[in-house]
């Protein structure tokens, strides 16, 4: 045994240093495959308290917890989708102008980049409208431009998802309040005929 122990201690001392980094790099890429394996299950760790936090209306907590998922899982756009969620809710909670604008800023940055990783994903696209219309209300200046933003988003979240009745109503009400109503009656129309329990789109078609 002691011989074979001395035969190792002589291999690794006669080791080049082309050798010595070569064994160097197979351990750091070890080390960071070991690391990248577990990040999901901390990512999902922290989703889930964040979550949590946030059906408690604890949207400090939420926050924290939702933006180390976010990290742990950059390309998670689902937990981006519930950060946005917990950015608008801390938005609710402050009285402050520049403090609310601040997190709607987050929560329309979070969702854009959401939307980048899957553009065809008609939530994302409405809750980013709902970011613009939430905009037009806090900033009269530029409503108008922030309502235009609205209409391009909750639009392309009914074209998108042409057979959930839930987008084509959202459309309605957005055309409704615009008093568009020749438009509305068309996206209301097509909501009962998709659902018919749906008795908002008749009652507001009526």
């Amino acid at each position: 045994m002691s011989n074979q122990n001395k035969s190792t201690r002589i291999s690794f001392g006669k080791l080049s240093l082309t050798s010595w980094i070569i064994l160097g790099l197979f351990v750091m890429f070890a080390i960071y495959a070991i690391k990248f394996s577990f990040d999901p299950f901390i990512a999902e760790r922290h989703y889930r308290d964040g979550y949590n936090f946030a059906m408690m209306n604890r949207q400090k907590f939420a926050v924290e917890e939702l933006e180390e998922a976010v990290q742990y899982a950059p390309l998670e756009s689902q937990y981006m989708l519930q950060l946005g969620k917990s950015y608008e809710g801390m938005a609710d909670f402050s009285d402050s102008l520049p403090v609310k604008l601040e997190w709607i800023g987050k929560a329309e940055a979070i969702y854009k980049r959401a939307l980048e990783l899957d553009d065809l994903n008609p939530w994302y696209m409405n809750r980013l409208a709902s970011v613009y219309i939430n905009l037009s209300g806090l900033v009269p200046e530029k409503k108008d431009q922030y309502m235009k933003q609205a209409e391009i988003y909750v639009k392309m979240a009914a074209d998108t998802d042409s057979q959930n009745p839930l987008f084509q109503i959202n459309y309605a009400f957005f055309l409704h309040r615009q008093l568009r109503f020749d438009e509305a009656i068309t996206y209301y129309t097509k909501t009962y005929q998709i659902d018919e329990s749906i008795f908002e789109a008749r009652y507001n078609l009526a």
